[in-house]
């Protein structure tokens, strides 16, 4: 190697080095520590992490889209019925929360003999413990009504939070994204 290339080798490997150092110093000023490692975040190295099996991840997505399909369908002339069944697979505070805006919402249903069906299209475990659970659901909701000129499609996106009390799921939450 020649003189003045053994020279461009060194020059090019000192601008490297002075760029790594850089980049480190840089990271540790800016770095105020709020961060949070990488194990406790959502990943399978998390010291709290649970790996959810197939038959566990297919109960709760199954109660995910069955509750979504009654939950957010219902029909004008079947309203008290869809409602009832409805908030056999609501938790408490969301049994309560759900039948209030139903019944807000009941007369407006009859008048416009408003349809809503709801059909779950793809769905996924986001998290699951023996007793909560976190399913995010995509569900097509088709709305008919007098006051419209013809049917609606909603392309929701929710996640569902399940809590388990003896052998079934109850929806504790609903996040609509």
């Amino acid at each position: 190697m020649t003189r003045p290339a053994l020279r461009a080798a060194v020059g090019i490997l000192l601008a490297l080095a002075v760029v790594l150092v850089a980049t480190v110093l840089v990271r540790l000023v800016l770095d105020d520590g709020s961060s949070t490692p990488l194990t406790d975040s959502t990943s399978a190295a998390a010291d709290d992490a649970v790996v959810v099996d197939t038959e566990a991840a297919a109960e709760v997505t199954a109660a995910g889209e069955r509750a979504a399909e009654e939950v957010l369908g219902y029909s004008w002339r079947t309203l008290e019925g869809d409602v009832a069944q409805a908030r056999l697979l609501l938790g408490d505070g969301m049994r309560e929360q759900y039948g209030a805006a139903m019944a807000r919402g009941a007369d407006r249903t009859r008048r416009t003999r408003t349809e809503v069906v709801a059909t779950p299209v793809a769905s996924s475990v986001v998290s699951v413990t023996g007793r909560e659970a976190k399913v995010l659901l995509f569900v097509n909701e088709r709305t008919t009504a007098t006051d419209l000129d013809r049917p609606r499609v909603e392309l929701t996106r929710v996640v569902l939070t399940l809590r388990r009390t003896g052998a079934d799921w109850l929806v504790t939450e609903i996040d609509v994204l």
